[in-house]
């Protein structure tokens, strides 16, 4: 584990272990920041821990603005029947960014011998009725995973976009 000062009173720690070893939770700081590896954001970190701090939440998800453009005309149909057309409509959401704010008692709730998707221990925790709020991401932002993308990210980096 190895310390790095970061933003202004911010510091991070770069971890390669196992979060889950026992001897490595005792080292963890709260509240802790967990991101996807392939996400690439100049997302205010201060501005985020202090918004999981005031609302005293459990976890707290970051989220972006998704815009999807449907490329043709959606027809609404009842029984076959033409009820109305949209004309290549843009669909508005906000998408989970991968970036994540736990609580201590929220990542306790972690099984220490299993690893486990996202989506499944999100679900979980809102089942328990877990405080869990959505804090917007108005910074760049970019998942990297796909191929398109990285290559963007990487023409934002050289254009001094990010």
């Amino acid at each position: 584990m190895k310390s790095i000062k970061f933003q202004k009173n911010l510091n991070y720690e770069i971890v390669d272990v196992v979060l889950k070893e026992h001897i490595f939770i005792k080292k963890i700081k709260f509240p802790l920041i967990l991101m996807n590896s392939d996400i690439l954001t100049k997302d205010d970190f201060i501005s985020l821990v202090n918004f999981h701090k005031q609302y005293k939440n459990d976890l707290t998800i970051c989220t972006k603005q998704y815009k999807l453009n449907i490329l043709y005309g959606i027809i609404i149909e009842r029984n076959k029947r033409v009820h109305s057309f949209v004309d290549k409509p843009d669909y508005k959401f906000k998408i989970n960014a991968g970036i994540y704010v736990f609580s201590k008692n929220i990542f306790n709730e972690l099984e220490s011998s299993s690893l486990t998707d996202m989506d499944i221990f999100l679900k979980k925790l809102i089942k328990k009725n877990k405080k869990i709020k959505s804090y917007p991401l108005h910074e760049y932002w970019i998942d990297i995973g796909r191929i398109d993308d990285f290559r963007k990210a990487q023409i934002d980096i050289s254009s001094g976009i990010f």
